[in-house]
């Protein structure tokens, strides 16, 4: 049963993304210019290789995740 917890998240500030996993893979959202968030799980991958400084957060839900982008 969907809880709509993430257990686990890595917030990339630098490019303004997200990458957590749920029961369908792995998801990606990022900051549009106009302050929304875009759907980007495409580059899910590739956003966890990047150099870029992590940020892990544990047991959040997708709002909590948008808004520490938003930050």
């Amino acid at each position: 049963m969907a809880t709509g917890l993430i257990s686990n998240a890595f917030v990339i500030g630098t490019v303004g993304a997200a990458v957590y996993r749920t029961e369908e893979g792995l998801r990606a959202l990022s900051l549009d210019e106009h302050g929304g968030y875009v759907d980007c799980s495409r580059q899910a991958g590739l956003l966890l290789d990047c150099p870029a400084e992590k940020r892990q957060l544990i047991g959040v839900n997708l709002k909590a995740l948008q808004q520490s982008l938003s930050l």
